[in-house]
């Protein structure tokens, strides 16, 4: 039985993204292994049937588990082996770079938004900015550009793969580190437009809040890096992970 394949289809199946070329390919192939299993070949000859019920593609798809005595683990299990599994064969090339990004978007979702799975939404974001709107380089990952998107994705896997396995710090996603002084915290902001106009009186004339930007807290940078953006998150790594170092939060 192919591992990969059967990890790849239970992940699908935990985002009820699974189709039915995905329980009818994986069934065909464990026949080569297992040629006597008479579930596998229901499920298997379903591939060739138009429009196959769903209830029964899954019935004899826990038949055939049980014919092996395989029991499925819960869905945030299949799922975490399903990510990881997608990025190992983004790095590697097995899969292709921008399918596999696409894949992996619907992670951000089914995680209820939590914030990791994040990088997926903005990955494919980005793909589509660069691919299909024209723009010159991506919003969610700084230097990305229609010329640079495969070899970009795989180190964004890459990185992916090294955050499940680190413990990040507390709201993650909603941090920034200094470009200058390496200062990891939630920006400040302050007024660059008109400053020395009281708010009140600059919402009075123009009928909007002042502009503002970011700055680093620590030593008034202006826009520091957030995490949201790849190149900051490999600052981040860079400066702090591996190191006796801690960021100063």
């Amino acid at each position: 039985m192919d591992d990969k394949q059967l990890q790849f289809l239970l992940g699908r199946r935990a985002l009820n993204q699974a189709a039915t070329k995905d329980y009818t390919d994986w069934a065909e192939a464990l026949l080569y292994s297992n040629p006597n299993s008479e579930n596998a070949e229901i499920l298997a000859s379903m591939g060739y049937e138009r429009d196959p019920l769903t209830e029964e593609i899954e019935k004899y798809f826990l038949a055939t588990l049980n014919d092996l005595k395989f029991n499925i683990p819960s869905n945030e299990q299949c799922i975490g082996d399903y990510v990881r599994l997608v990025c190992t064969q983004i790095i590697s090339g097995e899969i292709d770079a921008i399918r596999g990004t696409e894949l992996l978007e619907i992670t951000y979702e089914k995680s209820d938004y939590t914030g990791l799975y994040s990088i997926w939404y903005g990955a494919t974001e980005d793909i589509r900015n660069v691919r299909d709107y024209g723009e010159e380089v991506g919003f969610y990952n700084t230097g990305l550009t229609k010329d640079n998107l495969p070899s970009y994705l795989k180190s964004i896997a890459q990185q992916f793969l090294t955050l499940l396995d680190i413990e990040l710090p507390g709201e993650f996603f909603n941090l920034s580190i200094c470009l200058q002084c390496k200062h990891v915290s939630k920006p400040s902001f302050v007024r660059h437009e008109k400053p020395w106009l009281p708010a009140v009186i600059y919402r009075l004339i123009y009928n909007t809040q002042p502009a503002v930007r970011p700055v680093c807290p620590n030593c008034n940078a202006d826009f520091p890096g957030m995490m949201q953006d790849f190149k900051a998150r490999e600052m981040y790594l860079n400066t702090y992970h591996n190191t006796t170092q801690k960021p100063p939060l």
